[in-house]
């Protein structure tokens, strides 16, 4: 199998991260493909070096304040992007999120609903554990690596 969100949807519904109301699923599905929309982080991140990283990064990072608003209305008051219960899709959207603040720790400060967003999720059991002993990734922009 090689589709990335087909693969997805399969390991939400596996760990309980997939709704089973078909409304609340779509909800899910549009925040997973939110965080697919912004994905184009990944290679910034994790492959490119000198002059085309500068120069993606900039391309990004330029777009990337709308792209938070744009968030940021989807979540409203909302504890998780779709309620009260944390989906596949809170993931993707965080994902993405932790790797902009890679390249600028000040990325979200004009968006501090984000901040406390993404800070309900890295509290989240399990996730907790990870984020403090996973592998960060190094060497960004010139030679990176974990």
């Amino acid at each position: 199998l090689g589709q990335s969100g087909a693969l997805s949807r399969y390991c939400a519904k596996l760990a309980g991260l997939y709704p089973s109301d078909p409304l609340a699923a779509l909800r899910a599905d549009e925040i997973f493909e939110m965080g697919q929309e912004m994905s184009g982080m990944n290679p910034i991140v994790n492959i490119f070096t000198g002059e085309l990283f500068e120069t993606k990064k900039a391309e990004y990072m330029g777009g990337f304040p709308k792209k938070a608003q744009a968030l940021v209305k989807r979540l409203g008051e909302k504890k998780f992007f779709c309620g009260d219960e944390v989906t596949y899709g809170d993931f993707s959207v965080y994902h993405v999120l932790d790797m902009v603040l890679l390249l600028d720790e000040k990325a979200l400060a004009d968006f501090p609903t984000l901040v406390a967003w993404m800070g309900r999720v890295a509290e989240l059991s399990g996730v907790k554990e990870y984020l403090q002993t996973r592998a960060r990734v190094v060497g960004v922009g010139t030679a990176p690596r974990t």
